[in-house]
């Protein structure tokens, strides 16, 4: 059973009820966290789903990159590879999507008050979550496409 969202819950935490809702709507989730899983700078998460694929690398509010997940991120922008900076908000249970580009990068604050919207425990509201999350990503990522070209 989900833990209800929290806005005293770490990084690791929200990831998780993220996780969650993804994968309860379909998705595969491959979490690359931790040394064990190789290279420093790799994203956080890798998602596929019918509706959307690409990496997403989870930010509380006030963290920045390091050095070497901006040359990863650089690489996927080049390739074409859909590639995410998602950041959470303690306080407000905010997401915002950024294209990851440096040193300005463009931010989709696309729900102020996400976390707090579903109730987490619930099957229903954790798949629709997901669905929203992964339609989110979508559009994101297709803004991010137009702006570039």
């Amino acid at each position: 059973m989900l833990k209800e969202y929290s806005p005293l819950m770490n990084e690791s935490a929200v990831t998780g009820l993220l996780d969650a809702a993804i994968e309860r709507a379909g998705g595969l989730v491959t979490a690359f966290i931790g040394q064990a899983w190789g290279s420093a700078g790799r994203p956080d998460r890798r998602y596929e789903s019918k509706v959307w694929r690409g990496w997403v690398e989870y930010k509380r509010e006030d963290n920045e990159l390091s050095g070497l997940q901006r040359l990863f991120i650089e690489g996927c922008i080049k390739r074409n590879s859909p590639i995410l900076v998602v950041r959470t908000f303690k306080n407000t249970g905010a997401l915002t999507i950024e294209d990851a580009k440096q040193p300005a990068p463009t931010r989709y604050h696309f729900d102020s008050n996400f976390m707090k919207r579903f109730k987490w425990s619930e099957d229903a509201q954790l798949q629709l979550a997901g669905r929203t999350l992964l339609q989110c990503y979508y559009t994101a990522w297709s803004l991010i496409c137009l702006n570039n070209h």
